[in-house]
């Protein structure tokens, strides 16, 4: 994931002067903390947001859930930003549970929960819980413990990848303005 990440980082920087990062969802029901851990721990533990041209938009301090969405999308330079989406998605196959899921394009978040919300990313980060899970009504069954692993995962491959996306770009900056002087000498 932490490479395919930093492919499409890459591949769509072109003409963007910073990287924006979308945690969406809430602390008020564990499966939707997904977003906002991730937030919290690229925060907190990698301070990426301590970088130039990183902004990191939502965390469990600071949640971007259905009501500010919206507003929180219309605050941002679209046009000079990559926007990276978070947020959790509902499969229905067993197996996926769990799973972090990395693609090209928007994310449509609240689609499970029948809210009709503007699509938002450039690339998006998908933590995919079990359905069944999320509306069993005997018990339920999504622990923490799960939502904060698979935010730690995706925090670190984030950091990674960015971190590395941004040692790369820096390289080439520093190897054009040798060759700028190098040319004018």
């Amino acid at each position: 994931m932490e490479e395919a990440l930093f492919n499409l980082i890459a591949q769509q920087m072109s003409n963007k002067d910073k990287i924006v990062i979308f945690c969406i969802g809430t602390d008020k029901l564990i499966f939707d903390s997904y977003g906002p851990f991730v937030g919290y721990l690229l925060k907190n533990v990698y301070n990426l947001h301590n970088k130039e041209n990183i902004i990191i938009l939502g965390d469990l301090k600071n949640p971007v859930h259905a009501v500010n969405l919206v507003q929180k999308i219309e605050e941002v330079d679209k046009e000079n930003s990559l926007i990276i989406a978070v947020d959790v998605a509902i499969t229905y196959k067993k197996e996926y549970h769990k799973a972090i899921v990395v693609e090209e394009g928007p994310i449509e978040p609240g689609a499970a929960a029948g809210k009709k919300l503007p699509k938002v990313g450039d690339i998006n980060i998908k933590g995919l819980i079990y359905g069944d899970y999320i509306f069993d009504t005997e018990e339920n069954v999504i622990r923490i413990r799960d939502i904060a692993d698979m935010a730690e995962r995706t925090a670190e491959y984030i950091n990674n990848a960015v971190q590395k996306y941004l040692e790369i770009e820096s390289h080439i900056l520093k190897t054009a303005r040798f060759q700028k002087k190098t040319v004018s000498i």
